[in-house]
């Protein structure tokens, strides 16, 4: 937990490991993470293919917890409504077909996740 407050607090920090962990969610559903009907077909043929798929899951469960730590550090806890709209345009079918709407949340909940409107502006009338 506390890593994960350390990685929260610093924007730069943020960013990176936000980028790392979103980076397998595209790679991911070429070989099948989000294709219901590869799954039910690999596990018809006696195959684990849902291991793909729950992997997939817990990168975007892991995107959500991380901006949910740096929402509240910002000030901004609806942050975490980015990586859930993307979650859901990632994994629902028929949703998932609809190109870019997932990378226009990510890249939305970096680019508000990395700045800091708490950062006071400096004083130079003192």
């Amino acid at each position: 937990m506390e890593q994960l407050n350390s990685t929260a607090a610093n924007a730069s920090k943020f960013t990176w490991v936000y980028i790392l962990l979103a980076i397998p969610t595209y790679i991911l559903p070429y070989l099948g993470s989000n294709s219901v009907i590869a799954n039910v077909a690999y596990l018809a043929t006696g195959g684990t293919g849902i291991v793909l798929l729950l992997l997939h899951v817990g990168l975007l469960v892991a995107l959500c917890v991380i901006a949910r730590a740096r929402g509240q550090v910002v000030g901004k806890g609806w942050l975490v409504t980015l990586p859930v709209m993307a979650a859901i345009f990632d994994i629902v079918p028929v949703l998932n077909w609809i190109p870019l709407v997932p990378t226009l949340f990510h890249v939305a909940t970096v680019v508000i996740g990395a700045s800091d409107d708490r950062a006071s502006p400096p004083d130079v009338f003192s």
